[in-house]
Formats: C-alpha cells, sequence, structure tokens
C-alpha cells in the first residue's frame, strides 16, 4: 500500500508536458495541417489554404469535445422484458 503513495505522486509527474514540449506539438500539428491542405491543392499564401487548416482545427476541436462528452456520459441502462436494468 505504501508503495502505490509513493508512485502515485510520481506517476502524475510523468504525465505533465512542460510548455515548451506542449508548443512543439503544437507546432507540428500546425506543419502537419498545412502539408494536409497542400496536398489536397491549396496554395501557400492563400485565403482558401487559411481556410482549410482553420476547418481541420474545427474538426479535430469537434471530435475532441465529443470524446470528452462519451467519457463523461454514464452507461445507458437497458432494460429487460420485465423492467429491469442491465448493462452491456
Amino acid at each position: 500500500m505504501r508503495k502505490g503513495w509513493i508512485l502515485l505522486p510520481l506517476l502524475l509527474l510523468a504525465a505533465c508536458i512542460s510548455p515548451e514540449e506542449r508548443m512543439a506539438m503544437e507546432a507540428a500539428q500546425r506543419q502537419a495541417d498545412m502539408e494536409e491542405c497542400q496536398k489536397l491543392g491549396f496554395h501557400p499564401g492563400t485565403t482558401e489554404l487559411g481556410n482549410c487548416v482553420l476547418k481541420l482545427r474545427e474538426i479535430r476541436a469537434t471530435q475532441s469535445q465529443t470524446d470528452a462528452i462519451q467519457a463523461a456520459t454514464p452507461p445507458y441502462p437497458y432494460y429487460d422484458p420485465w423492467g429491469r436494468p442491465y448493462w452491456y
């Protein structure tokens, strides 16, 4: 039991990322979005490329929100023919 209390703070610290790492991840994602939009045929420096990148960010944000809602929603109980709830 004591080992668990010792390991818990270490695990929590290992899950944290520094602001520099976060900025590097965001820059890599931005670069990947730019490359994806250029593969789709949008040219650098155009409004259409900017709109494409924004649309990709919007899709990612919507997916993140959907994942968070699904993770926070408890499972829906099902009912058998006699009205008793059960979960899959």
